[in-house]
């Protein structure tokens, strides 16, 4: 049996994705493409645009065989920290052969030299990397700068100026760093670009359509962006959408009442001494990141901080799940009918807890990771009591079969 794995958030699923998934099926001969996707909250900082089950629902309908839930703690994280989660989670499972990831750099080959060159240099690439932040770098800024200084290497430099460049890379690190039997896979990108804003023809990238949805565009205007299936069922649901500015009051609220902001994960000293020099209620939060955005603090880790707030994620609580080697947990929030040999054999060869729903109903787990898995609970909470709010309407803890 081949089992190729793909991490992504699918925020939302798009024909981009689809043709990542049907590239991985017949490349690779895989019998089964699990999708290891972002919950409610994603990597960029934000409440994911739709709710995790209509985004597993979009993703099953699309080609995956099966969805699994990264945990907040990775999937809210940076880049890094990110890949590391992911990549252990995987191995956790015990039956992922390959992973498949896409990327702006068509061979496997400079990446995986890429790869190699950091992990044997890492060190000196962490001591460059401080001394460049303190010049006014931001840090993936300076983590390029520290690799050119090392190596001079310009095919390097290039490959680390684009985002899903430096997500392969962090990848390949982890696998290499875990010592993983999952091969990688590339699938170069060939349509839109991880930041393009704009939409033409069949392909469009995810930011571009959330822009769309964000600005009350009819679903029809992007239906030629999203596969037949994921739009009708779209259109079914009328797609409803939550955006970061529906936690503005949560946000504001913490910034006024919280003492210290260093408590959580992500935030130093001087980060919280901005937010509280550019805090003005008036404001969006959109229009407040603006403010407090400089050449060295890009808009994504405030994001990733205003959410770490709002969640009530602390560095005590990531400091415990820090630990790989330590089992986290993880959950099946979607499978196909023809999956259920898949789903046997994760059962029968995991070596992480598997929950439901964020209870540990399936499988015994320690009180730290209960806590955490708690704080997750609390976190989707969060995301349904807005959404019910704005819509009128419940979100159903529910397994989505199809």
């Amino acid at each position: 049996m081949k089992v190729a794995a793909i991490i992504c958030e699918y925020n939302p699923f798009h024909n981009g994705h689809q043709y990542q998934i049907q590239k991985t099926r017949q490349e690779l001969g895989a019998d089964y493409v699990i999708a290891l996707m972002s919950g409610n909250y994603v990597q960029r900082g934000e409440p994911a645009i739709y709710e995790k089950s209509i985004r597993t629902k979009l993703a099953l309908l699309g080609g995956a065989d099966l969805v699994i839930e990264l945990p907040l703690w990775y999937a809210a994280s940076s880049a890094q920290y990110f890949a590391q989660g992911s990549i252990a989670l995987l191995n956790s499972l015990g039956i992922v052969n390959y992973l498949s990831f896409g990327s702006e750099e068509n061979h496997l080959l400079n990446l995986k030299k890429l790869c190699d060159f950091y992990i044997k240099n890492q060190d000196k690439i962490s001591e460059l990397i401080v001394e460049f932040c303190k010049d006014g770098s931001s840090y993936p800024a300076a983590r390029a700068k520290a690799v050119y200084a090392l190596s001079h290497n310009t095919t390097y430099t290039e490959i680390m100026k684009k985002p899903n460049n430096i997500l392969a890379l962090e990848y390949l690190i982890a696998l290499e760093s875990s010592g993983s039997s999952i091969q990688p896979y590339l699938v170069p990108r060939t349509h839109a670009n991880y930041h393009d804003s704009s939409i033409s023809k069949n392909f469009a990238s995810a930011s571009a359509i959330r822009k769309q949805l964000l600005s009350n565009v009819p679903l029809g205007d992007i239906s030629h962006t999203i596969p037949k299936d994921c739009f009708s069922y779209l259109n079914t649901i009328k797609s409803p959408v939550l955006s970061l500015e529906d936690y503005k009051e949560i946000i504001y609220t913490k910034l006024l009442q919280e003492e210290n902001l260093c408590q959580f994960f992500d935030v130093s000293q001087d980060i919280s001494n901005r937010f509280y020099n550019c805090y003005c209620p008036e404001d969006s939060i959109y229009d407040f990141i603006h403010k407090c955005q400089t050449k060295s603090l890009p808009q994504s880790r405030i994001s990733r901080c205003l959410l770490h707030i709002a969640l009530n994620m602390t560095n005590a609580h990531v400091d415990s799940c820090s630990n790989l080697q330590n089992p986290l947990y993880f959950q099946i929030l979607g499978f196909k009918k023809s999956a259920s040999t898949l789903i046997k054999e994760i059962k029968e060869h995991k070596t992480w807890p598997m929950v439901q729903h964020c209870h540990d109903s399936v499988d015994s787990i320690t009180p730290e990771t209960k806590e955490l898995l708690v704080m997750e609970k609390q976190a989707n909470n969060i995301y349904q009591m807005l959404f019910a709010s704005k819509y009128h309407k419940t979100i159903k803890n529910q397994q989505i079969i199809v």
